[in-house]
Order: C-alpha cells, then structure tokens, then sequence
C-alpha cells in the first residue's frame, strides 16, 4: 500500500511537470520572433518603417498571436499588417511589446479573432489609423475605443465584422475621426428611425456602409454628421435616391455603386449646393427622368457607366432645356448602357471636358445626328473600358469597384446598331452625312437674326404698308363722299336722267302703229 501510495504520488507529479512544460511551451509558441537574419516560420517583413506579417505559403505557420518582438537593429515600425492571422485575442502588452509608441498605422485582419482586452490600445501613443478587418467582434466598448486612443486616431476600419446594430460601437470618445469604415456590416437589417450616428462624430469627412443591407435610407440616420464630405452606399438594395442625404449639408461625393435603384428622379430630394460627383455604375437603373439632377445645381463628375438596362434619359435632366439651368458638368460618363439615343439639350455639350458615351446601342437616325455629325467637335473620351477587360485597383475603399483605364480604340465604342444599313458603322465614316437636310434646316429655323437685318425688315414693311395704303385710300374716300351725299351724280343710275314720261308713250305708241 505504501509503495502504491508513493507510485501515485510520482505520477501526479509527472502529470504536473508535464502540464507545465506544455503551458511553458504554449507561451513560448506564442511570442514570434521576427525580422532577424534567420528566416523564421511564420516570419514579417521590415522593410522602410512597415512591418507585414503573414502566414507562410502553402498554408504553412501563421501568426496566433500579435506577440512580437522585432530582432532587426534600429527598425522603427510605424505601419504594422497582420495578413489573414489566426489572432484570436488582442491582450495588453502582447501587441509589438516595447514598440508600441511609434506605430501610426495598425491593421489586424482575424477571422477567428473574438476577445479585445479594455485598454489594449492606450499604448500605441502615435496611432493614427486603426484596422480590425473580418472578425468574430459583434461588439467593442468605449473601454477599448478609450479617450487616450480617441486622442490621435483619424482612420477606423472595421470592415466585415458581426455589428448587428449600429449602438454596438461605442464611438463616444472617437471625437477626431475623420473616415470611418463599416463596409460589409449588417446595420441596414436592422435600422430604424432611433438609430443616429452620435454626435461625436461630428468631424468625420468619410463614411463607407456599403454591402450594409440597408434597402431605405429616408430617416435622420446622418443627422450629425456635419462634415461628412463623402458616402459610400454600395452594395446595398436600395431602391430609391436615399432622402437620408438630406441631412448631410456638406456632402460632396455620393458613390451609389450596384444598388437595385431602377428610376431616378428628385422626389422628396432637397437642394444641395456642395454635391459635385455621384458615382452610380453597375445598377438596375432604366430611366433618368425629368429635372432628376436639378436638386445638385453645381453637380461636376457624373458616373453613369455600365448600368447594361438605362434606355432612356429626360433631355430636361439637368434642368437645362426647359428650365435653362446651365450645368456646371465637367466630366460625364454614360458608357456601356442601353441608350438608343442621347438627347441634344441635355448638356451644353462644348463645354463639357469628358465625355464617354461609347458601349451604348446607338440608332443612328436624325435624332442623333447632332453627335455623328459633331464627333470630332467633342470631347469624347473613353472613361472606363468594359468590366470584362478591367483589373481592380489595389487601393481604395472596398465596395467601390474603381478600374484601371483601359485604353482601347474608338472604333469599338462609337458604332451604331440600327438602322440596318448603317449597322456596326462607325460614327467617323458617316460624320458630317447623317440628315444633312434635316440639319441644315434646324440649324437655320434656330439661327439668330443679325440686327441690321431687323432694320432693313422694318423699313420694308413700312414701305409696303405704304403703298397698299394708297392703293385703297383713294377709293375708300370716294365711297366714304358718296354716302356723305347721295344727291352726287352716279354714272351708274338713271336717277338725274332727262326723260319725258309723255314722250316716252308718244314715241312708243308711234313706233308700235306706223
């Protein structure tokens, strides 16, 4: 019993030993290494103040932790990535220990991250920029997002997260963010008219909600945004111009990207004076309807391109061929749409300095003739090329689908699809031919009239009314003598004739008895 008793008692000890070499070993796991001369598994690369740290290729090591410590002599990391870890909590003093200070920029993309220590952020002292990307986090207190890191921080992306609600974040002492990026949440299933960005973000300049499920945007959610310069509402199945924009007096860039919006018009939109691009390409859009811009009087930058179902624009869109509004339109793209026809009094086309039109289904009769035959008289530019043969661009916010320029030739772009005789012929062969006489007589029923030529029109027509005064004024006044006196002679009657009536039955009795 007693050598049974003390053989139990070596084994628990061995257990305990065991367990804590394995707690030791799971520790030291967890504290990387990196940027040394040997190459380590996982490793970072520290090349002119940025650190990126990655998992290896081939689904090799990957960074469990954002325990670091930098090996290479004198490297000062000021912008740190952590690419698709395996993070699964941020704990204090095990983020870049000792080099906290000079981080301005920290981006952690975790898809199994869950857990964010209160304070873990109040060291990194220099944070500017601030990136939690494809997380598990549904929700972060002001106990994290701290006064101390509301102090420096300008740029909060938290793109791809669970926030079911908006009163999920508390954004209380964030009070000198300037963008904010909350693409890919799930505010929109959500929202109601109670719910309101606060106020402490009153200096924010960017905001990106894209793919957020919002499907109406009509409440005061943006009330107290009062800088707020640009909106990003990608993604979301809206159906409507969202009349939220109401209450953002200084927004300046609208980006309506791959919305379900089918019929645009100014319903319920009010006047603002600061809006100068809307960008609006690859949506459900069919018609542009009357006076649909006329709330954007000084509206610049119009990006209409790849909406494959738009077939008709209002010539009074902008408010110019009927309101005579004068837009102030810079830079317009309509490209890759289904348009037929593009109305002549839509724009003062000549001083527009782009214009991409090209991709449309073009029916080349007198309608369009003002465009074939003034091709080269525009400024017609190829804006975007095709999606097909488009590479995204590496930087921006997600949701906007910005392209390289493709440049590709005009021919491909500018042809016409109907009438049949004129099928895939290319504006260029036929510019200067399209309805000429139909032309020729517009141009001339809208011609001014030179002022000299009024002149000499109103001395005619002096003269002439003139002479057809004379003509029947001689006339007139012997008509006008004649009722005055009836007694004047009228050659015309026997009135005044000299006939004796005895006479007159004498000579006719003689003549009838000879």
């Amino acid at each position: 019993m007693i050598a049974l008793k003390y053989a139990n008692i070596l084994l628990l000890l061995i257990c305990w030993c065991s367990s804590t070499v394995a707690f030791t070993e799971t520790v030291e796991e967890n504290v990387y290494y990196v940027c040394g001369e040997e190459i380590q598994e996982p490793d970072c690369i520290c090349e002119n103040e940025i650190m990126t740290c990655q998992e290896e290729a081939n689904y090799g090591k990957n960074f469990k932790s954002a325990n670091v410590v930098i090996i290479k002599p004198n490297f000062v990391a000021k912008n740190v990535t952590f690419v698709r870890s395996e993070i699964t909590a941020l704990k204090i003093n095990q983020i870049l220990p000792g080099r906290e200070s000079t981080v301005e920029k920290l981006v952690i993309s975790a898809r199994s991250l869950r857990i964010i220590e209160n304070g873990v952020f109040d060291n990194f002292t220099s944070l500017k920029s601030l990136s939690l990307i494809g997380t598990y986090l549904n929700n972060i207190t002001d106990a994290v997002f701290t006064k101390k890191l509301g102090s420096t921080l300008t740029e909060l992306d938290l793109s791809f997260n669970e926030f079911k609600l908006l009163s999920s974040i508390n954004f209380t002492h964030l009070t000198n963010l300037k963008t904010l990026n909350l693409y890919g949440s799930k505010f929109g299933k959500n929202v109601s008219t109670s719910n309101l960005f606060p106020q402490a973000l009153a200096n924010l300049e960017t905001l990106n909600l894209g793919i957020s499920g919002f499907e109406v945007l009509n409440g005061s959610i943006f009330v107290n945004l009062v800088n707020l310069k640009t909106l990003y509402l990608a993604g979301n199945p809206l159906t409507s111009m969202p009349t939220a924009i109401n209450y953002i007096p200084s927004l300046q860039n609208l980006y309506l990207d791959e919305t379900l919006i089918t019929v645009l018009n100014n319903t319920g939109i009010k006047i603002n004076k600061n809006l100068e691009k809307i960008v609006m390409t690859n949506t459900n859009l069919v018609s542009i309807q009357d006076c649909a811009f006329c709330s954007f009087p000084n509206l610049k930058y119009l990006n209409f391109w790849d909406n494959q179902k738009l077939t008709f624009i209002d010539e009074n869109a902008f408010g110019y061929a009927k309101n005579g509004s004068l837009p102030k339109i810079e830079s317009i793209s309509l490209e890759h749409g289904n348009l037929q026809i593009i109305p002549e009094k839509l724009l003062d086309w000549k001083n527009v300095r782009e214009i991409g039109i090209g991709g449309n289904n073009f029916m080349c009769n007198c309608s369009l003739a003002w465009l074939v035959n003034n091709i080269d008289d525009l400024n017609l530019v190829q804006i975007y090329g095709h999606p097909l043969g488009m590479r995204p661009v590496g930087e921006g916010y997600r949701g906007h689908r910005a392209y390289y320029y493709l440049a590709r030739s005009r021919e491909n772009n500018l042809e016409c699809h109907g009438p049949m005789a004129l099928e895939k012929i290319h504006f260029s062969l036929i510019a200067g031919n399209l309805c000429t006489n139909h032309t020729h007589q517009n141009e001339h029923h809208h011609q001014p009239v030179a002022p000299h030529h009024i002149v000499c029109y109103f001395l005619c027509g002096i003269i002439v009314f003139a002479i057809i005064f004379a003509a029947i004024s001689n006339p007139l006044s012997q008509l006008y003598a004649k009722l005055r006196n009836p007694k004047t002679t009228n050659p015309l009657s026997y009135e005044n004739s000299n006939f004796d009536a005895d006479s007159e039955v004498v000579n006719n009795t003689e003549n009838r008895f000879p």
